[in-house]
């Protein structure tokens, strides 16, 4: 026996019978728990950690991608590929669908037909912890388990056991500074697997299987992605957040899915999937180019682009690793905002000398112009900056191609409002600087447009350069909206503090 399950002598236990009790307050756990208790079993739920359901809020990147449309035998590993059927079975994907949307639940589904939900992990867990209410489950946490014993009932058949209602196992439990003793008839074991220690993963449940005797198959890791150790993790590092799909191979099994580049190595769903049939000294196999004959697609190029260099023409088929640079951006973008409209407020609160006539009553007409410019540009500055705050956040859990495609019209309606709010601050930075005689220093003639404005032209016409420029090499959306509000943000600070 292993010896953290060696029985400990105690005394003054509170002793306390259940009909079940479930080791593990994870997603199964839960479910197991609620089941029994609707059948009329009284049920205790243990869980180590201070908290249930912690795998379940990190799952699918925190909105818990929690079934399937298509479910077989087939989607599982295991020795026995009949093992799962019979579960399968009695207990289908329909099931968890129908109790998802009796709870109210939105989801959406993705790629392959996996089912997430559109607001929050937290609403899987919710629901499973009401159905554990309802059926007046009992659940601790802080719960570390001393000692497991078998109370055989002497003189009884396995099959009479199971029917005999009597206590067959006794634990021996630590909670906080308390010691328990607890008997039950029946114990189930749903400490998961050595996965995320953090999490409450440990081999527990390993332990007990050996200690009564059960065979153990050899253990390895699946669903987990690849770190490297030698010059392929700098490359990894320079490409973290890059997402594209690819074709990946081992050992006779094919996935053509997402890889994502993460700080140690490679992630993402079909390096998931691949690990599970990967031994170490096997061959991984990654086409980077799927779908594609990449020798005949090269040749054909070749030939109709001669004089374009290689990466060139594989920029139409790999994505440029750009968002790695987003969280540098959003620091960076966010003081420099602040920092212009900061300048501008400034200027406005603390106006320099007057140094012509009418001054102060050009100042008198232009501050209400100036002042809704910085209101506006506040308004858009911060948008942005919760925009790419929200894209870097979400990137850490899934490809940044997946949070573009997933909410494209959120991002339309974000950009749309943004756009509005910097055409409606240019035209009142228009009015403002008519209002002033910002370039001019008296009333603006009808006249002698070059004369008197050949600067605002020459820097509507840098302006227009660099926008269309972005448009020209291909930016993402987000870049060219970055560019834009900075710019506009740029040229407001540079007319106030300058001329006010």
């Amino acid at each position: 026996m292993p010896s953290h399950f060696i029985r400990q002598k105690t005394v003054n236990q509170p002793s306390t019978n259940y009909d079940v009790i479930i080791l593990g307050a994870g997603a199964s756990g839960l479910i197991c728990a609620f089941t029994a208790a609707r059948r009329g079993r009284r049920v205790l739920l243990l869980e180590k950690s201070n908290k249930v359901g912690k795998k379940i809020l990190m799952s699918g990147g925190g909105r818990c991608n929690f079934t399937n449309y298509f479910v077989g035998p087939d989607n599982f590993v295991s020795r026995n590929p009949h093992f799962c059927k019979s579960a399968l079975s009695r207990y289908t994907q329909w099931d968890f669908i129908a109790l998802v949307e009796q709870h109210g639940i939105t989801y959406e589904e993705r790629n392959h037909g996996q089912l997430f939900c559109k607001d929050s992990a937290k609403d899987i867990l919710n629901m499973l912890l009401a159905e554990c209410d309802l059926a007046s489950v009992e659940i601790k946490t802080h719960c570390d388990i001393t000692g497991i014993e078998d109370l055989a009932l002497k003189g009884y058949s396995t099959k009479h056991q199971h029917e005999d209602l009597r206590s067959r196992y006794q634990l021996e439990l630590q909670q906080g500074h308390h010691q328990l003793r607890l008997h039950c008839h029946s114990l189930v074991v749903a400490t998961g697997a050595l996965s995320i220690p953090t999490l409450g993963g440990s081999g527990m449940g390993y332990d007990i299987a050996a200690q009564f005797g059960l065979a153990i198959t050899p253990r390895q890791a699946g669903l987990v992605p690849f770190m490297f150790s030698d010059q392929m993790k700098a490359i990894c590092e320079r490409l973290s957040g890059l997402a594209l799909k690819v074709e990946v191979s081992c050992n006779g099994k094919t996935f053509i899915e997402n890889l994502l580049f993460t700080h140690r190595g490679i992630s993402g769903p079909a390096i998931l999937q691949i690990s599970n049939y990967w031994q170490p000294g096997d061959t991984l196999s990654i086409n980077l180019l799927p779908e594609i004959n990449a020798s005949e697609w090269l040749i054909n190029a070749k030939h109709q682009y001669g004089k374009n260099l290689l990466k060139t023409l594989l920029h139409q088929k790999l994505a440029k690793p750009l968002i790695n640079e987003l969280p540098a951006l959003v620091v960076g973008y966010s003081l420099y905002i602040m920092l212009c409209i900061g300048l501008a407020l400034d200027a406005l609160a603390r106006p320099g000398p007057v140094r012509r006539v009418m001054g102060d009553a050009a100042r008198q007409r232009a501050r209400p112009w100036f002042t809704a410019v910085s209101i506006t540009l506040l308004i858009v500055g911060l948008l942005t900056i919760g925009v790419m705050g929200w894209v870097v956040q979400d990137a850490r859990h899934r490809p940044f191609y997946d949070i573009i495609n997933q909410n494209l019209t959120i991002i339309a309606i974000l950009d749309l409002i943004i756009a509005s709010l910097i055409g409606v601050s240019v035209v009142l930075l228009g009015r403002a600087v008519v209002s002033y005689e910002v370039f001019t220093g008296k009333t603006l003639p009808r006249r002698g447009l070059w004369r008197h404005w050949r600067r605002t032209i020459f820097l509507a016409a840098g302006y227009s350069l660099l926008v269309g420029g972005s448009m020209f090499l291909d930016l993402r959306p987000i870049y060219s909206l970055l560019l834009t509000a900075l710019l506009i943000a740029f040229f407001y600070a540079l007319f106030s503090w300058r001329s006010y």
